[in-house]
């Protein structure tokens, strides 16, 4: 009685062939070729990345490099992006003058070693996800590159010597409130430090 309300087994064979390759065109159009993936992260481990390689690249050949232009919301690829004639570098150039005209931009401030550190390396990553290569294995490549090539200093100077240092015997409660007192106002002063 059931039987006759379930369908042939030609029926269910090709039904069940076409969900197949629906969900494979599915997964394929969704997240690409799995094989096409595997390509693609052993040629971005090969690779040797540098930092002032992907500082400079410029794609469109516009003078603005392809990291800066994705800060200014610009097409990398695109020497003119709104279309306006005006081009790219002369858009940002505005929109930089624009800015420094309002107090000021990071170029007229010296920057320290950690700043510079975290410029280039945040280039390096804009860069890499721009053309699409972020990816653990660039990641991996590109902290090697970062770790060979920082410069860490070991030799830290000294602020004190022993001549700075005043030693006293006297451990009476007036001098050890003293010392305590020292002590809070030192903790207080450099306590954001």
């Amino acid at each position: 009685m059931i039987k006759e309300y379930l369908p042939s087994k030609k029926f269910a064979v090709v039904l069940g062939a076409i969900l197949l390759i629906s969900g494979g065109v599915f997964y394929f159009k969704h997240y690409g070729n799995p094989f096409n993936k595997i390509a693609e992260y052993k040629s971005a481990q090969s690779k040797d990345l540098k930092l002032e390689e992907l500082a400079v690249k410029d794609t469109d050949t516009d003078g603005v490099p392809d990291w800066e232009e994705a800060l200014w919301g610009t097409d990398p690829k695109n020497p003119d992006t709104k279309g306006d004639g005006l081009g790219d570098k002369k858009y940002i150039d505005g929109r930089r003058s624009a800015l420094s005209q309002g107090g000021g931009s990071m170029e007229d401030k010296k920057l320290n070693d950690t700043d510079i550190f975290a410029r280039d390396f945040f280039t390096a990553i804009l860069s890499l996800r721009q053309e699409g290569n972020l990816n653990s294995g660039s990641i991996s490549s590109l902290s090697e590159t970062v770790l060979k090539n920082a410069a860490v200093k070991t030799v830290l100077p000294d602020t004190f010597t022993v001549s700075n240092l005043s030693f006293y015997k006297d451990d009476s409660k007036t001098n050890l409130k003293k010392y305590h007192t020292e002590i809070s106002k030192i903790l207080t002063k450099y306590k954001d430090s």
